[in-house]
């Protein structure tokens, strides 16, 4: 029986092989770096709404104004404050509200009011207990990547809506949409 020897790898195949390895590390790379970038700029939008449920949840249940400051730090990152009008009504959590909380993944922020005014860092949105009012518009978000997140301020209490599709004209009289449906209470009239 005749013995068999097996043939070496080529350092040419060799090659062949590790190119073929770096190009699909590469790729995965590439998409885990965009997959991070996209997940970041989710959670700044979130920590954006996180912060207006704050402001909306101090005005209604506390009966306190408000007022959301959303700014550029030194090192060019987005952070936004919470301001009570009167810290000594609400001492005991003016600590936890009153500090800057980082906006990670926005490269850019832009409020555009009722009017049609657009304004850019720094945004005030504010929120007064009295009435229940608060800023009406809608707050654009910009991604790294260009892609954009628009949040509907309808100008009174309500759930928070966020789309990736401009509003083209608010529908600020629009009340269909209650914070507290009548037919709750139809049951507690006398």
């Amino acid at each position: 029986m005749p013995s068999r020897c097996r043939r070496p790898f080529t350092i040419i195949e060799m090659l062949v092989v590790m190119l073929l390895i770096a190009t699909i590390a590469s790729t995965a790379g590439i998409s885990m770096m965009s997959a991070i970038r996209k997940e970041r700029f989710r959670a700044g939008v979130d920590t954006i709404v996180d912060g207006i449920q704050l402001s909306q949840e101090i005005m209604l249940g506390l009966s306190a104004n408000t007022t959301m400051k959303i700014s550029k730090t030194e090192s060019s990152v987005f952070s936004y404050r919470l301001a009570l009008d009167d810290p000594t009504k609400l001492s005991k959590i003016r600590g936890f509200v009153e500090k800057n909380i980082a906006v990670p993944g926005v490269k850019d922020i832009a409020f555009i009011d009722d009017n049609g005014m657009t304004t850019n860092s720094p945004i005030m949105l504010k929120f007064f207990s009295r009435g229940s009012l608060m800023t009406a518009g809608t707050l654009i978000l910009i991604g790294p990547s260009g892609e954009k997140q628009y949040i509907s301020l309808p100008g009174h209490p309500s759930t928070i809506v966020i789309d990736d599709k401009e509003k083209t004209t608010p529908d600020n009289n629009n009340y269909d949409y209650e914070l507290y449906p009548r037919e709750i209470f139809d049951n507690d009239a006398p």
